[in-house]
């Protein structure tokens, strides 16, 4: 085999996951975004992992386990699919964001951003 069959089988076993997951993310958060600046609320996720992923972003502020869990994905030691495959850790989410929404972040919504920027 040579080098650089190698070091693509690598880049795709070691590599891409993290890549696909990353653009799947950011695919899910430009959308958001865009529907905060069309002034009509975020759709509703499109997949199951962007389901888990929601609900597992509204739970970190509720359970440390999973707080530490996404951590684990944001430090880039475990892959996301890795942290959500753990036995149990689904319903361990779902229990946390159950009846919650993601927290906003602190500081203005967009209308007092806009009134401030006015």
């Amino acid at each position: 085999m040579g080098f650089a069959q190698a070091w693509d089988e690598v880049s795709e076993a070691e590599l891409t996951p993290w890549y696909r997951e990353q653009v799947s993310e950011d695919r899910t958060r430009v959308r958001q975004m865009q529907a905060v600046r069309d002034g009509r609320p975020p759709d509703p996720p499109r997949t199951d992992d962007e389901l888990l992923t929601a609900a597992l972003l509204a739970g970190v502020a509720h359970d440390a386990d999973l707080f530490r869990a996404l951590m684990e994905t944001r430090c880039s030691i475990t892959t996301l699919a890795d942290v959500l495959a753990r036995p149990g850790l689904a319903d361990r989410i779902h229990e946390a964001a159950a009846g919650r929404e993601r927290t906003p972040p602190p500081g203005p919504d967009r209308e007092q951003l806009l009134a401030l920027l006015a």
